[in-house]
């Protein structure tokens, strides 16, 4: 990849999604037990006196994805790939997490993403932080290979 990139001349970037699960709406309907120390009351939802309070008559249905849910992770591809291939990427046949574009090689690893080109067109549909030159990813470092004439 490395090399492919010099070769066409693509700035390399990575970037992490911020709060990348909540960003994608839920399909199937998700409840949650209210958090401890709290309660409701006529549809509102306050805080207990007592932090140690359990309310085990009420629920909440979630809007969002939330961490921990078992299809978050799922979600939040589908999410994602759904947005990609709106911005003209196509998602590879070999390998579901590489997206290509004409200016962009895209690699995602959850929310986790290697970039070969710029990221302006990205930054403008998700939350993300640029995390600049890909210098360690997943706790990889990579350096530079320079290609061999």
């Amino acid at each position: 990849m490395l090399i492919m990139s010099s070769i066409l001349n693509l700035k390399t970037r990575q970037v992490d999604y911020t709060q990348a699960f909540p960003q994608a709406t839920l399909d199937d309907p998700v409840f949650m037990q209210i958090p401890q120390g709290w309660y409701v009351k006529e549809d509102n939802l306050y805080q207990h006196s007592n932090p140690k309070h359990n309310d085990t008559t009420h629920y909440m249905r979630l809007k969002r994805n939330l961490y921990g849910c078992k299809q978050a992770a799922r979600n939040w591809f589908q999410h994602l790939t759904k947005g990609l291939l709106q911005l003209g990427f196509v998602q590879s046949r070999t390998d579901s997490c590489l997206f290509l574009r004409h200016d962009c090689i895209l690699v995602v690893y959850v929310d986790d993403c290697l970039i070969f080109a710029e990221i302006n067109t990205l930054s403008a549909s998700y939350l993300l932080q640029d995390e600049r030159d890909m210098n360690a990813f997943l706790g990889i470092k990579i350096n530079n290979v320079q290609q061999r004439k």
